[in-house]
C-alpha cells in the first residue's frame, strides 16, 4: 500500500514562519542554521547547503531537505516506499 504525498509549495515569508517554529533561522545570506548554534544545516542527501529558496520541509516530519530531484528522490526511497 503506497501513501499519499501532497507537496505544497510556499510563499518566502511562509516557509520563514515555519522554519522559526521548526528551531531553524537564516543567516545573512538566506542559509537555514540551527537556531541555536548558528551552524549552516547541510542537506542530508546530498551534503549541500541549504538557501531558503532551495529549502523544504517534508510531510509529517520536521525534516528539512534541499529541493533537487536527488534529495526529493531519495526522501521518497527512504521513507515513503513500501
Amino acid at each position: 500500500m503506497h501513501q499519499e504525498v501532497k507537496f505544497l509549495s510556499l510563499k518566502e515569508p511562509q516557509k520563514r514562519v515555519l522554519l522559526k517554529a521548526l528551531g531553524y533561522e537564516l543567516d545573512e545570506e538566506d542559509y537555514v542554521v540551527n537556531a541555536e548554534t548558528g551552524k549552516r544545516l547541510l542537506c542530508k542527501y546530498t551534503n549541500r547547503k541549504i538557501s531558503l529558496q532551495d529549502a523544504s520541509v517534508l510531510p509529517g516530519s520536521t525534516i528539512v531537505i534541499g529541493s533537487s530531484p536527488y534529495a526529493l528522490a531519495k526522501y521518497v526511497e527512504e521513507y515513503l516506499e513500501d
